[in-house]
């Protein structure tokens, strides 16, 4: 009887190195989403310190800032503000978890899932987190250009009744295009490394 080729056998390993990856990619992202409501505050006080320091340092005509959803327990944790407070301020719903918690923690699971060396791994969730960060950093910076807009806007030919980021583009953008960026992160990153060093090397050695 005919001993397996090694190219089989590779191939099989290659199988099972790719099974192990989806696998760890799941349980880390669970374990990264599962305790959210432990530290939702922490997140979004942070997250709302954050932004509103980006929000200081834009030329705006209009005061606009982040302030916590005065409803308890709402999806939406914060409100998007603008205006100077009292009954002119304008109170626009906002979550720091979608998309920027819930993308991040899908950005970490999926590279720390990705069977390359450890230094490897660290170096890429590092970069990886900084050009997430920066990327989700102009999407606020955007938004606060828009809300700040008396006008109607280049796509618009009225103004809207009150300020509204879902009068733009990148309001209505959908959540999932989010996760699409953090892939095409992890597979600058990751993708080349994880051929040569891990796949390729187990197709050939069998």
């Amino acid at each position: 009887m005919d001993e397996p080729r090694p190219a089989v056998h590779g191939a099989k390993s290659a199988q099972r190195l790719l099974v192990g990856f989806f696998v760890r990619f799941m349980l880390l992202y669970a374990v990264l989403i599962m305790p959210w409501p432990a530290f939702v505050e922490g997140y979004a006080d942070a997250y709302r310190y954050v932004m509103n320091g980006v929000a200081r340092d834009l030329p705006l005509d209009h005061k606009i800032w982040l302030r916590p959803n005065p409803k308890a327990g709402a999806i939406n944790d914060s409100q998007l503000m603008r205006g100077e407070g009292g009954s002119k301020a304008y109170a626009h719903p906002h979550s720091s978890r979608y998309p920027a918690y819930s993308t991040t923690a899908f950005l970490i699971a999926l590279i720390l899932a990705t069977p390359t060396a450890w230094p490897h791994r660290l170096a890429s969730l590092l970069w990886g987190l900084l050009i997430l960060v920066q990327l989700l950093g102009l999407r606020m910076v955007i938004t606060f250009l828009i809300l700040d807009v008396d006008g109607p806007l280049p796509w618009q030919s009225a103004p809207p009744a009150k300020p509204t980021v879902f009068a733009s583009p990148a309001g209505r953008a959908s959540g999932s295009l989010w996760y699409v960026i953090a892939t095409a992160i992890w597979a600058l990153l990751m993708l080349r490394r994880l051929y040569t060093e891990t796949i390729a090397a187990r197709v050939k050695g069998g």
